[in-house]
């Protein structure tokens, strides 16, 4: 495999499309393989969102299609394991589930009650052929950090009907949608399902989609505005706006800290449908956010939520320039390093890019290295975060996929 680099990016962004290629070596790591999940044609792993190295021992795995966890043995490729959200632990959920909306949801979509789930379950999940049928109501895994090496804290979301009366007088079903955490014992998959709070009116916070970060103690998970601009509008709300990350205890209760941005009304939307991406930074009380369709990276304070945003080197921010740069996988390495994955869609043709920097002492800024774009033969799938890897920790690794052989794990060199 040949990895395209050009140090002269940062300086010379002009010289991307021409730079001369040198040959980068992508050695194999101790895994080898990256052994696909065969139970059935449908939990087959076609995609990768999300993958780590815990332990030395283990490479843990978040599947994007299907839904699933898969914890890889570092020292027998052939041994794994398949993690998923299943109708017990729905059953758990929907036992939590409020009996009504919520106020803060209510005061917005009016007085609903939850429909009893027997009748939920006869209605939508049991499929003519007698089997459970969970469709699109839950099973949806957004991402997962790991506590105390032992055990991992995945975020999902499940879809409930509650039934209300319209303005018309007749009764009505509309669907609601509740994160929830599930906590996971590493050694033996056994968990416990926690209900997320559904958000703070007075923050003016709910929990979005997007990978979360463990720091310090709290959960870091990705926000967005509970009342809209408009909605804030049309009730004479004086609420704060802008909500991108919020900090919450284990038992999924905000614990005070948004980390938080003005936007205009284009922004906002944009925001809402973007993926957001976080890491560890360089201590306990910082942390790296990444928003998909922003060349930059943020550097949040734990403590208050605060942030500096950092640019990506020029010749990335030139290319985002058309909208067709998507900013993804965040990962730390090498005790201060900083690597992330740029996709670059110029007409029919996709092109990937790995950038790497230093995140620096201060907490305030990233030095950036490196922009290497990434070879044809093998497709990158997902960076690899190795910082909870003692073995790994220095190393920069990747998931690719051979078209011949599948996915393997790899150790990429820049230096």
């Amino acid at each position: 495999m040949i990895i395209h680099v050009c140090n002269a990016l940062l300086l010379l962004p002009a010289l991307l499309v021409s730079c001369r290629p040198v040959d980068v070596p992508i050695r194999p790591a101790r895994i080898v393989k990256v052994v696909q999940v065969m139970e059935t044609d449908s939990t087959a792993l076609q995609d990768i969102a999300q993958a780590s190295i815990i332990n030395d021992s283990t490479l843990a795995i978040r599947g994007a299609t299907p839904d699933v966890i898969v914890l890889v043995s570092t020292k027998a490729q052939n041994e794994q394991r398949v993690f998923r959200f299943d109708s017990d632990d729905f059953e758990l959920a929907v036992r939590q589930l409020p009996d009504e909306l919520p106020e803060l949801w209510s005061r917005v979509l009016g007085r609903a009650t939850k429909v009893e789930y027997d009748l939920f379950r006869q209605r939508y999940l049991d499929g003519s052929d007698g089997f459970f049928q969970p469709s699109s109501f839950y099973g949806a895994l957004d991402g997962y950090d790991v506590i105390h090496l032992d055990t991992l804290v995945l975020k999902s979301k499940i879809r409930y009907p509650y039934t209300g009366v319209s303005e018309t007088g007749e009764n009505e079903t509309g669907f609601h949608t509740f994160p929830i955490l599930v906590v996971v014992s590493l050694r033996s998959l056994e968990r416990k399902t926690v209900m997320l709070a559904t958000g703070d009116e007075i923050i003016n916070c709910v929990s979005n989609e997007g990978t979360i970060c463990y720091r310090n103690g709290h959960l870091w998970i990705p926000g967005q505005d509970l009342y809209y601009r408009e909605l804030r509008e049309e009730l004479k709300l004086d609420l704060p706006s802008g909500s991108i990350s919020a900090r919450f205890t284990l038992d999924g209760q905000l614990a005070g800290a948004v980390s938080r941005e003005d936007r205009t009304a284009d922004e906002e939307k944009r925001y809402v449908r973007s993926q957001q991406y976080l890491c560890d930074g360089v201590d306990s009380l910082s942390m790296v956010r990444v928003l998909s369709y922003k060349p930059a990276v943020d550097l949040v304070d734990t403590d208050d939520g605060s942030f500096r945003r950092v640019s990506l080197p020029e010749s990335i921010v030139q290319m985002a320039d058309s909208g067709a740069v998507v900013v993804s996988d965040p990962v730390r390495y090498g005790n201060n390093k900083l690597a992330l994955r740029c996709s670059v869609k110029t007409g029919i043709v996709q092109r990937t890019f790995i950038v790497v920097g230093t995140l620096l002492d201060n907490r305030r800024d990233v030095k950036w290295h490196n922009v290497v774009e990434v070879g044809k033969v093998d497709q990158l799938m997902s960076l690899v975060d190795t910082n909870d890897s003692p073995l790994y920790r220095k190393d920069l690794l990747g998931i690719f996929e051979n078209p011949d052989t599948g996915p393997y794990l790899a150790r990429i060199e820049l230096e």
